[in-house]
């Protein structure tokens, strides 16, 4: 049906058919992933064409034939089409290298030293309070939640230029975002919504999903009644697709396994957790005030990870092969300093083995606008996003 669109010149029809195609097809299809390209070009979306032709690129496919072709006229009029012409000669990218399989090969600062030497700058005064930071390393760019604006921006990585992605009413979230995760693998951005006046009424939470490049709403699952009040504070997707998510009002870790419609209870907890970090689609660590803790999802039991280290005071936590790399406190309640960690762990994920500290001069602020990306550390601190590579 999107191809007959296309034969008979309806663009935009093409484009919608084109997205229930790849929808409905095998995860990272590049045939389709193709096909979506080329009907973003022709229906004038040139830049969301460049980005899925990165991620077409990405797979191995070869796609010289197509991009030589009419159909990418408009794409290829574009400044970052140079990104596809290296991406197709294997180049790395002037701006900040990125391999094929999306690595990033940003330099790497001292150990414990600031990264500000790798600051990216916005090229405008953006005057909202962050909530949350994602990167996509294929399309190069930044996610950022805006609190007070309540919505989501995009930061492009090149131009600098901060563009809105949505907004709560437009995207039909509830009252505040409270927060998000990409699935590079998947191309899907994750949002968790919930209504502001918890106060006054049981408090309600919606797990979102949205297409990346266009930041069109695919379908929204809301937390059941029949579970209590909820209020998803952190949201975390595994290889597999699998999206976890953490209840600070109900002490829980909440699951939507791949291709349901249905957030299930997989641990209750008994401290209030602040992040969350899936492992796999069988064990998950939840940071809280105190330290971290392993949570075995097929037996439901929780126990403290065992560490010579200070392990409390973590506000942002992402699993990174085998360890955990997080933003942690100054023990000094008074102290505005925070530092990013890699805590390296046992083969088995119950101990220690060890703590490397990447950046010793991050701001508070950070643990409120932090994204693990490729092996690097991304946080928002007064108008730039810093990075610290993960070693």
């Amino acid at each position: 049906m999107a191809l007959q669109a296309a034969d008979r010149g309806d663009y935009e029809t093409f484009h919608d058919l084109s997205w229930r195609a790849v929808q409905k097809g095998t995860a990272n299809d590049p045939e389709l992933l193709l096909l979506l390209a080329r009907a973003q070009s022709l229906s004038g979306r040139p830049d969301d064409a460049v980005v899925m032709l990165l991620r077409v690129i990405a797979t191995g496919t070869d796609v010289s034939a197509a991009l030589a072709g009419p159909d990418f006229r408009r794409a290829r009029a574009l400044p970052r089409w140079r990104d596809v012409e290296a991406a197709m000669e294997g180049a790395a990218s002037p701006a900040r290298a990125v391999s094929t399989s999306g690595a990033s090969t940003a330099p790497t600062p001292a150990s414990g030293a600031s990264s500000m030497e790798n600051a990216l700058r916005f090229e405008e005064d953006v005057p909202f309070d962050p909530s949350g930071l994602a990167h996509d390393a294929v399309s190069r760019r930044f996610v950022i939640g805006d609190r007070g604006g309540r919505r989501l921006v995009i930061v492009d990585e090149v131009s600098r230029h901060v563009v809105p992605l949505v907004s709560v009413a437009s995207a039909g979230f509830r009252d505040q975002i409270t927060g998000f995760e990409i699935d590079p693998r998947r191309g899907d951005l994750w949002v968790a919504s919930a209504d502001a006046d918890a106060g006054s009424k049981p408090a309600e939470a919606t797990l979102h999903k949205l297409q990346l490049v266009s930041g069109r709403t695919l379908f929204g699952v809301t937390v059941a009644a029949s579970l209590g009040p909820a209020r998803l504070v952190d949201v975390a997707v595994t290889e597999s697709g699998t999206v976890f998510a953490l209840d600070d009002v109900g002490r829980r870790v909440l699951r939507l396994r791949p291709g349901t419609r249905e957030l299930d209870v997989v641990s209750a907890l008994d401290v209030d957790a602040v992040a969350i970090a899936p492992a796999d689609d069988r064990v998950v660590f939840v940071a809280h005030a105190g330290g971290v803790m392993r949570v075995d999802l097929a037996s439901r039991s929780a126990s403290p990870i065992r560490s010579r280290e200070d392990l409390s005071g973590i506000e942002w936590m992402r699993w990174y092969r085998g360890s955990l790399v997080a933003v942690q406190r100054d023990a000094d309640q008074a102290s505005t300093a925070s530092r990013i960690i890699r805590l390296q762990l046992d083969s088995a994920g119950r101990s220690s083995a060890g703590l490397r500290v990447l950046d010793a001069s991050a701001p508070n602020a950070a643990a409120r606008a932090s994204a693990l990306d490729s092996g690097v550390v991304y946080y928002l601190s007064e108008g730039v996003i810093r990075r610290a590579t993960v070693r």
